[in-house]
Protein backbone atom coordinates (compact mmCIF):
# COMPACT_ATOMS: atom_id res chain seq x y z
CA UNK A 1 0.00 0.00 0.00
CA UNK A 2 1.41 3.11 -0.97
CA UNK A 3 1.70 5.75 2.15
CA UNK A 4 -0.04 9.38 1.92
CA UNK A 5 2.47 12.33 2.14
CA UNK A 6 3.51 13.53 5.67
CA UNK A 7 5.70 16.54 6.04
CA UNK A 8 6.61 16.66 9.17
CA UNK A 9 6.83 20.79 8.85
CA UNK A 10 3.28 20.50 9.21
CA UNK A 11 3.50 19.76 13.02
CA UNK A 12 4.99 23.52 13.39
CA UNK A 13 2.73 25.32 11.14
CA UNK A 14 -0.45 23.73 13.30
CA UNK A 15 0.96 25.10 16.51
CA UNK A 16 1.83 28.92 14.74
CA UNK A 17 -2.02 28.70 14.08
CA UNK A 18 -2.64 27.23 17.86
CA UNK A 19 -0.28 29.51 19.65
CA UNK A 20 0.14 32.91 17.10
CA UNK A 21 1.49 35.24 19.63
CA UNK A 22 3.32 32.56 22.02
CA UNK A 23 7.19 32.98 22.01
CA UNK A 24 8.25 30.01 20.07
CA UNK A 25 12.06 31.21 20.65
CA UNK A 26 14.09 33.62 22.81
CA UNK A 27 17.70 34.00 22.76
CA UNK A 28 19.89 37.17 24.06
CA UNK A 29 17.56 39.96 23.36
CA UNK A 30 15.42 38.18 20.59
CA UNK A 31 12.29 37.00 21.06
CA UNK A 32 10.36 35.32 18.24
CA UNK A 33 6.46 34.40 18.44
CA UNK A 34 5.34 31.37 16.39
CA UNK A 35 3.33 33.73 13.54
CA UNK A 36 7.02 35.52 13.24
CA UNK A 37 8.68 32.43 13.01
CA UNK A 38 6.07 31.09 10.04
CA UNK A 39 6.52 33.66 8.54
CA UNK A 40 10.44 33.96 8.37
CA UNK A 41 10.64 30.63 7.58
CA UNK A 42 8.24 30.96 3.90
CA UNK A 43 10.44 33.63 3.61
CA UNK A 44 13.59 31.56 3.48
CA UNK A 45 11.76 28.32 2.07
CA UNK A 46 11.34 31.17 -0.93
CA UNK A 47 14.83 31.40 -1.76
CA UNK A 48 15.70 28.12 -1.18
CA UNK A 49 13.31 27.59 -4.09
CA UNK A 50 13.83 30.12 -6.30
CA UNK A 51 17.56 29.50 -6.44
CA UNK A 52 17.18 25.87 -7.31
CA UNK A 53 17.21 23.64 -4.01
CA UNK A 54 14.19 21.85 -3.83
CA UNK A 55 13.11 18.19 -2.50
CA UNK A 56 15.76 15.63 -1.71
CA UNK A 57 18.92 18.05 -1.89
CA UNK A 58 21.37 18.54 1.24
CA UNK A 59 22.21 21.55 2.01
CA UNK A 60 25.15 21.87 5.09
CA UNK A 61 23.90 24.08 7.89
CA UNK A 62 26.65 25.73 9.31
CA UNK A 63 24.41 28.28 11.83
CA UNK A 64 25.26 27.85 15.61
CA UNK A 65 22.21 27.34 18.03
CA UNK A 66 20.00 29.86 17.80
CA UNK A 67 16.78 31.06 16.28
CA UNK A 68 18.53 31.63 12.72
CA UNK A 69 19.02 27.75 13.00
CA UNK A 70 15.57 26.70 13.51
CA UNK A 71 14.40 29.27 10.82
CA UNK A 72 17.13 27.38 7.96
CA UNK A 73 15.83 23.61 9.22
CA UNK A 74 12.06 24.36 9.28
CA UNK A 75 12.55 26.02 6.03
CA UNK A 76 14.55 23.20 4.41
CA UNK A 77 11.88 20.77 5.41
CA UNK A 78 9.01 23.01 4.15
CA UNK A 79 10.76 22.31 0.59
CA UNK A 80 11.11 18.86 1.22
CA UNK A 81 15.30 19.43 1.38
CA UNK A 82 17.34 17.26 3.53
CA UNK A 83 18.85 19.61 6.27
CA UNK A 84 22.65 18.46 6.89
CA UNK A 85 23.40 19.21 11.02
CA UNK A 86 26.78 19.23 12.48
CA UNK A 87 27.40 19.77 16.09
CA UNK A 88 29.00 23.39 16.71
CA UNK A 89 32.14 21.71 18.33
CA UNK A 90 32.58 19.83 14.96
CA UNK A 91 36.65 20.02 13.70
CA UNK A 92 37.85 20.47 10.06
CA UNK A 93 37.85 16.22 9.83
CA UNK A 94 34.60 16.28 10.70
CA UNK A 95 33.18 19.11 8.76
CA UNK A 96 34.52 17.08 5.44
CA UNK A 97 33.59 13.68 6.47
CA UNK A 98 29.88 14.53 6.28
CA UNK A 99 30.60 16.73 2.97
CA UNK A 100 31.90 13.59 1.49
CA UNK A 101 29.28 11.30 2.77
CA UNK A 102 26.07 13.95 2.16
CA UNK A 103 27.53 15.22 -0.97
CA UNK A 104 25.55 18.59 0.01
CA UNK A 105 24.63 20.61 -2.67
CA UNK A 106 24.82 23.96 -0.73
CA UNK A 107 25.93 25.03 2.65
CA UNK A 108 24.43 28.27 4.83
CA UNK A 109 26.43 29.92 7.12
CA UNK A 110 28.30 32.86 7.72
CA UNK A 111 30.56 34.30 5.27
CA UNK A 112 33.76 33.09 7.00
CA UNK A 113 32.44 29.76 6.24
CA UNK A 114 31.65 30.54 2.53
CA UNK A 115 35.47 31.21 1.98
CA UNK A 116 36.47 28.19 3.92
CA UNK A 117 34.20 26.33 2.30
CA UNK A 118 36.94 26.96 -0.96
CA UNK A 119 40.01 25.60 0.79
CA UNK A 120 39.08 21.76 0.47
CA UNK A 121 38.40 19.63 -1.98
CA UNK A 122 35.06 18.52 -0.52
CA UNK A 123 33.86 21.97 0.23
CA UNK A 124 34.26 23.16 -3.16
CA UNK A 125 32.41 20.64 -4.49
CA UNK A 126 29.35 22.76 -3.06
CA UNK A 127 27.71 24.82 -6.03
CA UNK A 128 25.53 27.03 -4.15
CA UNK A 129 26.04 29.19 -0.67
CA UNK A 130 23.36 31.06 1.18
CA UNK A 131 23.55 33.94 3.64
CA UNK A 132 21.84 33.04 7.38
CA UNK A 133 20.16 36.43 6.30
CA UNK A 134 18.22 36.43 3.33
CA UNK A 135 18.16 39.53 1.06
CA UNK A 136 15.58 41.65 1.41
CA UNK A 137 13.86 40.74 -2.46
CA UNK A 138 12.60 37.62 -0.56
CA UNK A 139 10.77 39.70 1.69
CA UNK A 140 7.58 39.28 -0.36
CA UNK A 141 7.67 36.29 -1.58
CA UNK A 142 6.01 33.45 0.85
CA UNK A 143 3.36 32.03 -0.93
CA UNK A 144 5.46 28.93 -2.19
CA UNK A 145 3.58 25.41 -1.36
CA UNK A 146 4.73 23.37 1.16
CA UNK A 147 6.45 20.32 -0.62
CA UNK A 148 4.50 16.72 -0.63
CA UNK A 149 7.02 14.28 0.98
CA UNK A 150 6.37 10.97 2.36
CA UNK A 151 7.01 9.39 5.58
CA UNK A 152 10.45 7.48 4.23
CA UNK A 153 11.90 10.65 2.83
CA UNK A 154 14.91 11.88 4.87
CA UNK A 155 14.21 15.43 6.25
CA UNK A 156 17.27 15.87 8.71
CA UNK A 157 21.09 14.03 8.40
CA UNK A 158 22.87 14.13 11.83
CA UNK A 159 25.78 12.37 13.09
CA UNK A 160 27.39 10.07 15.62
CA UNK A 161 30.18 10.77 17.55
CA UNK A 162 31.86 8.83 15.92
CA UNK A 163 32.59 7.41 19.67
CA UNK A 164 33.56 3.78 18.44
CA UNK A 165 35.07 4.55 14.78
CA UNK A 166 33.69 6.68 12.48
CA UNK A 167 31.33 8.97 12.65
CA UNK A 168 28.16 7.75 10.94
CA UNK A 169 25.20 10.02 9.55
CA UNK A 170 21.79 9.26 11.00
CA UNK A 171 18.38 9.59 8.53
CA UNK A 172 15.83 11.47 10.39
CA UNK A 173 12.95 10.64 8.11
CA UNK A 174 10.00 12.40 8.02
CA UNK A 175 8.49 9.55 9.83
CA UNK A 176 11.43 8.87 12.43
CA UNK A 177 11.17 12.75 13.67
CA UNK A 178 7.22 12.18 14.21
CA UNK A 179 7.83 9.13 15.86
CA UNK A 180 10.58 10.46 18.50
CA UNK A 181 8.10 13.31 18.92
CA UNK A 182 5.37 10.76 19.91
CA UNK A 183 7.54 8.56 22.15
CA UNK A 184 8.98 11.47 23.70
CA UNK A 185 5.37 13.58 24.16
CA UNK A 186 4.40 11.74 27.37
CA UNK A 187 7.76 12.75 29.43
CA UNK A 188 7.86 16.47 27.76
CA UNK A 189 4.04 16.64 28.82
CA UNK A 190 4.93 16.86 32.37
CA UNK A 191 6.46 20.08 31.60
CA UNK A 192 4.31 23.12 33.08
CA UNK A 193 3.65 25.93 31.05
CA UNK A 194 6.86 28.29 31.66
CA UNK A 195 9.60 28.25 29.04
CA UNK A 196 11.75 25.39 28.40
CA UNK A 197 15.47 25.29 28.23
CA UNK A 198 16.66 22.84 25.99
CA UNK A 199 20.55 22.72 25.88
CA UNK A 200 20.19 19.64 23.75
CA UNK A 201 19.37 20.99 19.68
CA UNK A 202 16.85 18.06 18.72
CA UNK A 203 14.27 19.02 22.34
CA UNK A 204 14.03 22.49 20.89
CA UNK A 205 12.69 20.84 17.86
CA UNK A 206 10.33 19.04 19.17
CA UNK A 207 9.10 21.88 21.35
CA UNK A 208 8.43 23.72 17.97
CA UNK A 209 6.20 20.57 17.14
CA UNK A 210 4.64 20.99 20.70
CA UNK A 211 3.39 24.64 20.88
CA UNK A 212 6.22 25.11 23.66
CA UNK A 213 8.50 27.68 24.71
CA UNK A 214 12.02 27.74 24.24
CA UNK A 215 15.08 29.64 25.43
CA UNK A 216 18.41 29.03 24.42
CA UNK A 217 20.94 28.81 27.11
CA UNK A 218 23.79 31.87 26.00
CA UNK A 219 26.79 29.17 26.15
CA UNK A 220 29.64 28.22 24.53
CA UNK A 221 27.91 24.97 22.09
CA UNK A 222 31.32 24.50 20.21
CA UNK A 223 32.99 23.93 23.62
CA UNK A 224 31.35 21.86 25.94
CA UNK A 225 34.64 21.59 28.38
CA UNK A 226 34.15 25.33 28.86
CA UNK A 227 30.48 24.88 30.30
CA UNK A 228 30.30 28.25 32.09
CA UNK A 229 27.32 27.40 34.57
CA UNK A 230 26.87 31.18 36.16
CA UNK A 231 26.01 32.17 32.38
CA UNK A 232 23.52 29.33 32.39
CA UNK A 233 22.05 29.88 35.99
CA UNK A 234 21.48 33.97 35.20
CA UNK A 235 19.56 32.93 31.76
CA UNK A 236 17.25 30.31 33.63
CA UNK A 237 16.43 32.98 36.42
CA UNK A 238 16.07 36.03 33.78
CA UNK A 239 13.47 33.85 31.59
CA UNK A 240 11.76 32.58 34.02
CA UNK A 241 12.44 29.22 32.98
CA UNK A 242 10.40 26.31 34.23
CA UNK A 243 12.09 23.24 32.99
CA UNK A 244 15.24 22.38 31.91
CA UNK A 245 16.90 19.28 29.76
CA UNK A 246 20.28 18.84 30.01
CA UNK A 247 23.47 16.54 30.08
CA UNK A 248 24.66 15.05 33.16
CA UNK A 249 27.84 17.43 32.86
CA UNK A 250 25.74 20.58 32.16
CA UNK A 251 23.50 19.53 35.18
CA UNK A 252 26.04 18.43 37.43
CA UNK A 253 28.09 22.03 36.89
CA UNK A 254 24.87 23.79 37.72
CA UNK A 255 24.08 21.91 40.54
CA UNK A 256 27.55 22.59 42.38
CA UNK A 257 27.39 26.48 40.80
CA UNK A 258 23.66 26.38 42.82
CA UNK A 259 24.98 24.43 46.02
CA UNK A 260 27.58 27.15 46.60
CA UNK A 261 26.13 30.04 46.01
CA UNK A 262 23.14 29.14 48.32
CA UNK A 263 20.81 30.01 45.12
CA UNK A 264 17.70 28.40 43.99
CA UNK A 265 15.59 28.05 40.86
CA UNK A 266 12.52 28.10 39.71
CA UNK A 267 13.01 24.82 38.42
CA UNK A 268 10.03 22.36 38.18
CA UNK A 269 11.09 19.83 35.35
CA UNK A 270 14.58 18.44 34.82
CA UNK A 271 15.54 15.64 32.36
CA UNK A 272 19.22 14.85 31.75
CA UNK A 273 20.18 12.07 29.52
CA UNK A 274 23.54 11.37 27.14
CA UNK A 275 25.70 9.49 29.37
CA UNK A 276 25.51 7.54 32.94
CA UNK A 277 24.18 8.85 35.87
CA UNK A 278 24.79 7.32 39.17
CA UNK A 279 22.50 7.02 42.18
CA UNK A 280 24.99 9.73 44.12
CA UNK A 281 24.77 11.55 41.47
CA UNK A 282 21.23 11.43 41.17
CA UNK A 283 20.53 12.22 44.77
CA UNK A 284 22.79 14.96 44.59
CA UNK A 285 20.44 16.81 41.90
CA UNK A 286 17.87 15.66 44.33
CA UNK A 287 19.40 17.84 46.83
CA UNK A 288 20.22 20.77 44.98
CA UNK A 289 17.08 20.71 43.20
CA UNK A 290 14.58 19.92 45.42
CA UNK A 291 11.40 21.34 44.08
CA UNK A 292 11.89 19.60 40.90
CA UNK A 293 10.99 16.93 39.06
CA UNK A 294 13.93 15.30 37.78
CA UNK A 295 14.12 12.36 35.57
CA UNK A 296 17.16 10.44 33.63
CA UNK A 297 16.53 9.55 30.15
CA UNK A 298 18.39 6.47 28.41
CA UNK A 299 18.63 6.54 24.93
CA UNK A 300 20.71 7.15 22.04
CA UNK A 301 21.12 8.94 18.49
CA UNK A 302 19.70 6.04 17.00
CA UNK A 303 16.92 5.74 19.74
CA UNK A 304 15.36 8.42 21.74
CA UNK A 305 13.84 6.88 24.44
CA UNK A 306 14.79 3.60 25.39
CA UNK A 307 13.60 4.24 29.63
CA UNK A 308 13.79 6.48 32.13
CA UNK A 309 13.71 6.22 35.63
CA UNK A 310 12.61 8.88 38.43
CA UNK A 311 16.14 10.62 39.75
CA UNK A 312 14.73 9.37 43.29
CA UNK A 313 14.27 5.85 42.36
CA UNK A 314 18.07 5.50 41.19
CA UNK A 315 19.35 8.11 43.95
CA UNK A 316 17.27 5.05 46.36
CA UNK A 317 19.80 1.53 44.30
CA UNK A 318 22.31 0.31 46.81
CA UNK A 319 26.53 -0.06 45.96
CA UNK A 320 25.21 -3.88 46.24
CA UNK A 321 22.75 -3.84 43.38
CA UNK A 322 24.35 -1.57 41.25
CA UNK A 323 27.83 -3.65 41.68
CA UNK A 324 26.13 -6.66 41.03
CA UNK A 325 23.26 -5.99 38.79
CA UNK A 326 24.14 -2.60 37.05
CA UNK A 327 23.12 0.58 36.53
CA UNK A 328 19.19 0.96 37.01
CA UNK A 329 17.87 2.86 33.99
CA UNK A 330 14.17 2.25 35.23
CA UNK A 331 11.62 0.00 32.38
CA UNK A 332 11.56 0.10 28.75
CA UNK A 333 9.71 2.51 27.31
CA UNK A 334 6.47 1.72 26.17
CA UNK A 335 6.99 3.19 22.50
CA UNK A 336 10.08 0.47 22.59
CA UNK A 337 9.92 -3.59 22.69
CA UNK A 338 13.52 -4.34 23.96
CA UNK A 339 15.56 -7.70 23.61
CA UNK A 340 18.81 -8.84 24.95
CA UNK A 341 21.07 -10.90 23.09
CA UNK A 342 24.04 -13.02 23.41
CA UNK A 343 27.26 -10.81 23.51
CA UNK A 344 29.18 -9.96 20.62
CA UNK A 345 26.01 -12.49 18.85
CA UNK A 346 25.10 -11.14 14.82
CA UNK A 347 21.72 -13.19 15.51
CA UNK A 348 19.60 -14.04 11.93
CA UNK A 349 15.93 -14.27 11.69
CA UNK A 350 15.84 -17.54 12.26
CA UNK A 351 17.85 -17.70 15.37
CA UNK A 352 16.48 -14.61 16.79
CA UNK A 353 14.01 -16.31 18.86
CA UNK A 354 16.38 -19.04 20.52
CA UNK A 355 18.91 -16.80 20.94
CA UNK A 356 17.07 -14.36 23.33
CA UNK A 357 18.74 -13.96 26.59
CA UNK A 358 16.70 -15.28 29.74
CA UNK A 359 16.03 -13.05 32.51
CA UNK A 360 18.70 -11.50 34.36
CA UNK A 361 21.19 -12.83 32.14
CA UNK A 362 23.94 -9.63 30.46
CA UNK A 363 23.60 -9.46 27.05
CA UNK A 364 23.43 -7.02 23.96
CA UNK A 365 20.81 -4.16 24.45
CA UNK A 366 18.22 -4.36 20.87
CA UNK A 367 15.59 -2.17 20.53
CA UNK A 368 12.42 -2.12 18.06
CA UNK A 369 10.03 0.58 17.41
CA UNK A 370 8.70 3.22 15.13
CA UNK A 371 11.54 5.91 16.94
CA UNK A 372 14.40 3.51 16.10
CA UNK A 373 16.46 4.35 13.70
CA UNK A 374 15.95 2.51 10.40
CA UNK A 375 19.26 3.19 8.21
CA UNK A 376 22.63 5.47 8.30
CA UNK A 377 23.16 7.40 5.18
CA UNK A 378 24.65 5.71 2.12
CA UNK A 379 24.80 2.51 4.92
CA UNK A 380 23.63 -0.11 2.64
CA UNK A 381 24.48 -3.38 5.05
CA UNK A 382 24.26 -2.23 8.42
CA UNK A 383 25.08 -5.56 10.74
CA UNK A 384 23.19 -4.34 13.82
CA UNK A 385 19.86 -4.32 12.53
CA UNK A 386 18.46 -7.33 11.74
CA UNK A 387 14.37 -7.80 10.85
CA UNK A 388 12.35 -10.46 12.47
CA UNK A 389 8.68 -11.11 11.46
CA UNK A 390 8.67 -7.54 9.92
CA UNK A 391 10.30 -5.93 12.81
CA UNK A 392 13.28 -3.55 12.90
CA UNK A 393 15.48 -4.56 15.29
CA UNK A 394 18.75 -2.59 15.99
CA UNK A 395 21.73 -3.16 18.41
CA UNK A 396 22.03 -0.17 20.56
CA UNK A 397 26.10 -1.52 21.64
CA UNK A 398 25.32 -1.63 25.20
CA UNK A 399 25.48 -4.22 27.41
CA UNK A 400 22.83 -5.02 29.71
CA UNK A 401 20.18 -6.91 31.48
CA UNK A 402 16.46 -7.31 32.83
CA UNK A 403 15.46 -8.71 36.46
CA UNK A 404 12.37 -10.70 37.08
CA UNK A 405 10.20 -7.46 37.84
CA UNK A 406 11.23 -5.64 34.27
CA UNK A 407 14.02 -3.23 35.04
CA UNK A 408 16.57 -2.20 32.68
CA UNK A 409 20.38 -2.22 34.27
CA UNK A 410 23.07 -0.43 31.81
CA UNK A 411 26.34 -2.41 31.93
CA UNK A 412 28.25 0.17 29.71
CA UNK A 413 29.40 -0.35 25.97
CA UNK A 414 29.32 -4.08 24.70
CA UNK A 415 32.80 -3.04 22.65
CA UNK A 416 34.76 -2.18 25.85
CA UNK A 417 33.69 -5.31 27.84
CA UNK A 418 37.21 -6.57 29.21
CA UNK A 419 37.85 -10.68 29.59
CA UNK A 420 40.34 -11.20 31.84
CA UNK A 421 41.87 -14.41 33.86
CA UNK A 422 37.96 -15.95 32.63
CA UNK A 423 36.34 -13.21 34.27
CA UNK A 424 34.22 -10.45 31.74
CA UNK A 425 34.40 -6.81 33.28
CA UNK A 426 31.53 -4.65 32.34
CA UNK A 427 32.67 -0.58 31.90
CA UNK A 428 29.90 0.74 34.18
CA UNK A 429 30.21 -2.01 37.02
CA UNK A 430 34.02 -1.70 37.04
CA UNK A 431 34.10 2.18 36.80
CA UNK A 432 31.47 2.17 40.18
CA UNK A 433 33.83 0.04 41.88
CA UNK A 434 36.92 2.28 41.03
CA UNK A 435 35.22 5.31 42.06
CA UNK A 436 34.25 3.29 45.46
CA UNK A 437 38.33 3.86 46.25
CA UNK A 438 39.04 7.38 48.13
CA UNK A 439 40.55 9.81 45.97
CA UNK A 440 39.55 8.47 42.58
CA UNK A 441 36.98 10.84 40.91
CA UNK A 442 36.75 8.87 37.52
CA UNK A 443 38.52 5.73 35.98
CA UNK A 444 37.97 2.96 33.59
CA UNK A 445 39.05 -0.15 32.67
CA UNK A 446 40.06 -1.26 29.23
CA UNK A 447 42.08 -3.80 27.23
CA UNK A 448 45.20 -2.65 25.26
CA UNK A 449 47.51 -3.96 23.47
CA UNK A 450 49.56 -4.62 26.39
CA UNK A 451 46.75 -6.37 28.75
CA UNK A 452 44.34 -5.10 30.61
CA UNK A 453 44.97 -1.60 32.22
CA UNK A 454 42.84 1.25 34.85
CA UNK A 455 42.95 4.28 33.61
CA UNK A 456 42.14 6.65 36.84
CA UNK A 457 41.66 10.23 36.97
CA UNK A 458 42.71 11.41 40.76
CA UNK A 459 41.13 14.43 43.20
CA UNK A 460 42.46 14.99 46.50
CA UNK A 461 44.85 12.81 48.11
CA UNK A 462 45.35 9.14 46.94
CA UNK A 463 46.82 6.35 49.07
CA UNK A 464 48.64 4.69 45.61
CA UNK A 465 49.89 1.52 47.23
CA UNK A 466 46.52 1.18 48.65
CA UNK A 467 45.21 1.80 45.45
CA UNK A 468 47.09 -1.54 43.72
CA UNK A 469 46.43 -3.90 46.26
CA UNK A 470 42.30 -2.68 45.70
CA UNK A 471 42.55 -3.47 41.80
CA UNK A 472 44.92 -6.39 42.16
CA UNK A 473 42.13 -7.80 45.01
CA UNK A 474 39.18 -7.56 42.31
CA UNK A 475 41.24 -9.36 39.64
CA UNK A 476 41.49 -6.14 37.63
CA UNK A 477 45.44 -6.54 37.32
CA UNK A 478 48.58 -4.30 38.82
CA UNK A 479 48.79 -1.83 35.16
CA UNK A 480 47.41 1.53 36.18
CA UNK A 481 47.76 4.93 34.61
CA UNK A 482 46.95 8.37 36.62
CA UNK A 483 45.71 10.59 33.92
CA UNK A 484 42.59 13.24 32.92
CA UNK A 485 40.55 11.70 31.55
CA UNK A 486 39.31 13.14 28.13
CA UNK A 487 35.62 13.09 27.30
CA UNK A 488 33.36 12.68 24.56
CA UNK A 489 32.94 15.69 22.41
CA UNK A 490 29.18 16.12 22.38
CA UNK A 491 28.65 16.28 26.25
CA UNK A 492 31.66 16.22 27.81
CA UNK A 493 29.74 13.16 30.08
CA UNK A 494 31.48 9.91 28.86
CA UNK A 495 34.82 8.56 29.16
CA UNK A 496 36.13 9.01 25.62
CA UNK A 497 37.71 5.40 25.74
CA UNK A 498 38.64 5.55 21.82
CA UNK A 499 40.97 8.42 22.57
CA UNK A 500 42.30 7.00 25.26
CA UNK A 501 43.45 3.57 23.42
CA UNK A 502 44.89 5.75 20.75
CA UNK A 503 46.85 7.69 23.48
CA UNK A 504 48.12 4.46 25.18
CA UNK A 505 48.25 1.26 22.53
Amino acid sequence: MTSLPFNIVHLFFDQALRVPDQWAICYKDEKITFQQLDHDVRIIASMYRQNGIGKGDRVLVLIPMSADLYRHVLALFYIGAVAVFLDAWSDRKRLLHACQLAECKALVGAKKFHWLSYLFSATRKISKRFPVVPSKKYDKVCDCIIEDTYPDDPALITFTTGSTGIPKAANRTHAFLQAQLEALKPLLMRRGPQPDMPLLPIVLLLNLGLGKTSVIADINYAKPSAFDPALLFNTLQTNHVGSLCASPSQLMHLARFAEQHASQLALQTIFTGGGPVYPAEASFYQTVFSQASISIVYGSTEAEPIASIPAQELAAQTYESLSQQGLLVGKPDASVQLQLMPLHAQPQADSWHSLACPSGSPGSIWVSGAHVLRSYWKWDHDPQTVVVDGLLWRNTGDAGRIDAEGNLYLLGRSKYTVEHNGKLFFPLLTEALLKSFPGIQEACYLMTSKGPCVFAQTSGKLDVAAFEKFIAMHGLGTRYVFLDLPKDPRHHTKIDYEALLLKHT
